[in-house]
């Protein structure tokens, strides 16, 4: 349980840096202007691959906390 803890705490601080890093930043990689939709879009890519690492992160726990209660 100690390392889903740990992870599950890396994941959401990664989540809120980029997330910051997202909406705050006037220009992306490729040199465009970041205008509101274009945040937003990006801001959604995020969001399902973190929705996707969070299923991840709830399957870990079931099992886990099936298996530390079978000992």
């Amino acid at each position: 349980m100690k390392a889903w803890k740990i992870v599950s705490s890396i994941e959401a601080l990664g989540y809120i840096i980029l997330s910051l890093f997202i909406w705050y930043r006037k220009v992306d990689g490729s040199g465009a202007v970041n205008t509101s939709g274009n945040k937003l879009a990006s801001l959604a890519v995020l969001s399902i691959f973190c929705a996707f690492l969070f299923l991840l992160q709830a399957i870990w726990l079931i099992i886990a906390t099936k298996h530390s209660s079978s000992k």
